[in-house]
């Protein structure tokens, strides 16, 4: 059994779990105007799809915990490390993948992720567990390991696999559900085309002008995001006056220019016309999604 393999895996399911998860670094060309101005209250086209509503991400959690510590329990261990906890910001909330902030956010955690308390709580998490680790600990949450498609992975023996199989159908939770991966897919590409826009490189230039009135000098946010709070180890930190001061002023050219409702408007219109491409995909990851939850009810006795 490789325990290290185990230790870093732990470590990122419970960071990937709780992490804010930012805008994509993939691009791509071409160009995408957006569409008549929609409500951002909508959310993403994809994100409607995929991202659980947090009362069913509760649901899911215990029963995945109970299952899991069902699961120690009869192989020995009386408590869990580290219980499964999703995060209730989900993948594609545009606030989150465009760092979108209000002026007191700005001032009171910069650019620092809207659910960094999470992120914080998750990584001491993880240390816990390192803390408190034993081989024989790892052996019964994770079982051991197979390779698959040419990388070692857990075998589907271990409690966690166990968990998520009664509940998804799958040790990858949703990641295993058919269809997720494309829709996975079509998100990265919409972000891609809609940095790459004409739209958002004109909002983007016109928020460059603005900053660069206060002193600041970039070319679009994610550079701003970049140099001051790219690195979750240095969110245990105090927030600096300049990274503050930077987010502030980056939240009033956001406004002055408009550039959110840009983002929103090109990257709605580039998820809806690959949705459209693939009529049955919306409702073949919902149903999936909707019997995990159900699953979930069932294993609590709802």
């Amino acid at each position: 059994m490789n325990v290290q393999l185990h230790r870093s895996a732990n470590r990122v399911l419970l960071l990937v779990m709780a992490a804010a998860i930012g805008v994509s670094s993939c691009a791509a060309s071409g160009a995408t105007q957006p569409a008549t101005q929609r409500d951002r209250a909508e959310g993403l086209p994809i994100g409607n799809i995929v991202d659980t509503a947090s009362a069913d991400l509760d649901v899911l959690a215990d029963a995945e915990n109970l299952i899991l510590a069902d699961c120690m329990g009869e192989r020995g261990f009386s408590s869990i490390e580290s219980p499964v906890k999703y995060d209730s910001t989900g993948t594609f909330d545009f606030e989150r993948r465009y760092y979108v902030r209000t002026p007191e956010q700005a001032e009171t955690i910069g650019y620092r992720p809207l659910n960094v308390d999470e992120i914080l709580e998750a990584i001491a998490q993880g240390d816990n567990l390192v803390d408190n680790e034993t081989p024989e600990y790892y052996e019964a949450l994770f079982g051991d390991t197979a390779e698959v498609d040419g990388a070692l992975a857990p075998d589907g023996t271990g409690c966690a696999a166990i968990a998520a199989i009664a509940i998804y159908g799958h040790q990858d939770r949703r990641l295993g559900f058919n269809g997720w991966a494309t829709l996975m897919q079509m998100g990265d590409d919409s972000y891609a085309e809609t940095i790459s826009s004409d739209a958002v490189r004109e909002a983007e230039d016109a928020w460059s002008v603005c900053m660069a009135d206060s002193g600041y000098d970039y070319a679009k946010p994610q550079d701003a995001i970049n140099e001051l709070a790219s690195n979750p180890d240095d969110y245990v930190s105090p927030l600096t006056d300049l990274e503050r001061e930077t987010a502030v002023t980056d939240v009033a050219c956001r406004r002055s220019v408009d550039l959110d409702q840009v983002y929103f408007d090109t990257e709605s219109a580039a998820q809806l016309r690959r949705l459209e491409e693939q009529p049955e995909l919306a409702s073949t990851v919902s149903d999936q999604v909707e019997a995990a939850v159900e699953q979930a009810k069932e294993a609590l006795g709802n």
